[in-house]
């Protein structure tokens, strides 16, 4: 039994410090990418709760709410004020869901068959679209943020706000090296943080490819959907995924952050270089006690 104490005891050592060196990983894995996703999270908030504001400030303003001027000088208005706030769009729309142009009197275009602005005439409520294709060449994505417009009470049309996805982007590539920052859509589509090749494809496609999962997917997306926040571990191409997801308020959008184990890359060279030691001077020792045995007992 003494033969083999050290081993045992080299061993017990081995198992000890893996155990507590994955374990301090996973707590540093979960701190840095539950830190990004609050970060992510609290930057889109924080814009898209400005864009609200400033649109909901435009609709009180008296050449919104004038009954003499026409659509087309207010939408002159609006246009000079985006010049100072930088959205790629402001506009404004008549009870009837059109839109109109600078100094054009008559409408440009009829809006009505968007889902989104039938939903705020219906419901009087903001609302924040997820990323779309729109612009003159059609291929720059957006969010669009709309307020309705009161006058004396009842809706006499809507502002609404577009915002470049580049910008939202920008928030969830902040902080990279804490965890990958992607934003879903109220659909459960991927929007902004992927390649364009990835934009539009459904949550569930990601969560399926990993091979172990703590928590079952429907169980995540039920959640997602219902506008909870929560985690769970994921393993895909030999790399322990934690992810974090969280819903950004005043929208139906979720962020969704991953932290991988094999970001401590270089710890983990490190934890085999001192186990290879580690493994060698176990070696060591079992021979040099096997040669002492051997010098004390020649016969």
């Amino acid at each position: 039994m003494k033969k083999y104490g050290g081993m045992l005891l080299l061993f017990v050592l081995f198992l000890a410090i893996s155990v507590a060196t994955v374990y301090g990983l996973a707590r540093q894995t979960k701190a840095r990418a539950e830190a990004k996703n609050a970060e992510s999270v609290k930057q889109i908030g924080k814009r898209i709760h400005e864009v609200i504001g400033v649109l909901k400030a435009l609709a009180q303003n008296e050449t919104v709410q004038s009954k003499t001027l026409g659509f087309g000088e207010k939408a002159r208005f609006l246009t000079a004020m985006n010049r100072e706030m930088g959205y790629l769009m402001i506009c404004i729309l008549d009870d009837k869901i059109n839109v109109y142009s600078p100094g054009v009197e008559k409408p440009v275009s009829s809006l009505a068959s968007r889902d989104y602005l039938r939903r705020l005439y219906a419901s009087g409520k903001t609302e924040v679209t997820d990323a779309f294709l729109a612009g003159a060449d059609g291929r720059t994505l957006v969010y669009t943020i709309a307020v309705p417009v009161r006058m004396e009470g009842r809706m006499a049309g809507a502002l609404f706000a577009a915002i470049r996805e580049s910008e939202i982007n920008a928030f969830l590539q902040e902080g990279q090296a804490d965890g990958d920052s992607v934003l879903i859509g109220s659909g459960g589509q991927y929007m902004s943080g992927v390649p364009d090749a990835k934009f539009g494809m459904p949550l569930y496609i990601m969560l399926e490819k990993n091979w172990r999962i703590s928590r079952p997917v429907e169980e995540i997306l039920m959640d997602i959907q219902a506008g909870n926040a929560g985690t769970f571990w994921g393993v895909n191409h030999f790399r322990i995924n934690y992810f974090v997801y969280t819903p950004v308020k005043e929208t139906r959008w979720v962020v969704i952050t991953r932290g991988s184990l094999a970001q401590w890359t270089s710890c983990l060279i490190l934890y085999g270089i001192f186990l290879i030691f580690l493994v060698c001077a176990g070696i060591f020792l079992y021979f040099r006690g096997t040669g002492k045995k051997r010098n004390e007992n020649p016969n």
